[in-house]
């Protein structure tokens, strides 16, 4: 035991993660290397348990860019704890993917404000973790896209820009058809074409306006 908790402790971020739980953005196991065949089997219960704390507790608080981290970094552990890890993470998207369901047939999950169901299902950090799993379902991505396309199409209609934006801009990045993902950036505020091309009218309107103020100014003054 003793030799393994030295293995252990020679691994900076892989100590961190097993005896205080901790993950960072810089976190990264890939460099970690041991011929101790046993050495897995040792770390593996605690490795899962770490996982585990680390998923619920960043899920609770939505911090899901750990989850994200978490998703893509190596398994240190046997093959059997990496599927227990695998599954944590699906059920955390099954979760997400429910709340998306409910906000799409205009319905909000419990004890949560539209505010909160939009904050906890939509983000960059979700985004990421749906493109990586999408990797072998790719219908996933495809479905998260279009059902956030449609939300974010009535909040547009209800005037409800803030809560808009928050699920369209967090779509950009999705792995999903060219279709739907230009009709997510011009259906996104601010970003489609028409909008952008109404707000440089109304710059160049503003300024002509100024300008006219100015030379009138200076006409009263000169007189």
């Amino acid at each position: 035991m003793i030799q393994y908790e030295n293995i252990l402790s020679q691994h900076e971020d892989l100590n961190a993660f097993i005896t205080k739980n901790e993950i960072f953005y810089s976190t990264n196991f890939d460099d970690f290397i041991t011929d101790e065949d046993k050495f897995l089997d040792w770390i593996s219960p605690k490795y899962f348990q770490s996982f585990k704390t680390v998923v619920e507790e960043a899920f609770s608080i939505n911090h899901i860019w750990k989850i994200a981290r978490l998703q893509k970094m190596k398994r240190v552990c046997t093959p059997e704890y990496a599927a227990k890890c695998d599954q944590l993470i699906n059920e955390v998207i099954d979760g997400v993917m429910f709340r998306v369901r409910e906000l799409h047939a205009k319905r909000t999950p419990a004890g949560m404000s539209i505010e909160e169901a939009v904050e906890k299902s939509f983000g960059e950090s979700w985004t990421n973790l749906i493109n990586y799993k999408s990797k072998n379902d790719s219908d996933l991505s495809q479905e998260y896209a279009q059902l956030g396309l449609d939300i974010g199409k009535r909040f547009y209609k209800r005037e409800d820009i803030i809560n808009c934006k928050k699920v369209l801009l967090s779509l950009k990045n999705i792995n999903a058809s060219q279709e739907l993902k230009y009709n997510i950036k011009m259906s996104s505020p601010g970003l489609n074409t028409a909008e952008t091309s109404q707000s440089s009218g109304r710059v160049i309107i503003g300024v002509v306006i100024a300008i006219i103020a100015v030379v009138r100014l200076i006409m009263v003054i000169m007189r």
